[in-house]
């Protein structure tokens, strides 16, 4: 049996922080974190929205400008937006961790 999956692991900076309380009574936790990749002199910005879903606090663990290192799955939810298809990329974090800045 082939069992197909993305793994992400990245090192970055939260630029923005949020807490949704779910139908089940848990709370989903949403961050958007930005990683450089620097080459030759340069910085290109990449963002990535990261969710952790399950929590218990309505509080987030981590804050706007805390570098974490997110460990999880690479996700795509797709939605129907009158007649185009949506394809949202997000990470799902089974493990997130703040670092200390080198």
């Amino acid at each position: 049996m082939i069992i197909n999956y993305a793994y992400a692991e990245l090192v970055g900076t939260i630029i923005w922080n949020g807490a949704f309380k779910q139908s089940n009574g848990g709370y989903t936790h949403k961050y958007i974190m930005r990683v450089e990749e620097r080459y030759n002199g340069n910085v290109k910005k990449h963002n990535f929205h990261v969710v952790a879903f399950g929590k218990k606090s309505s509080k987030t663990v981590f804050n706007k400008g805390d570098v974490i290192k997110v460990e999880g799955s690479l996700k795509v939810n797709s939605y129907k937006n009158n007649d185009d298809w949506v394809n949202e990329v997000f990470i799902q974090a089974s493990k997130i961790e703040e670092v200390e800045e080198k």
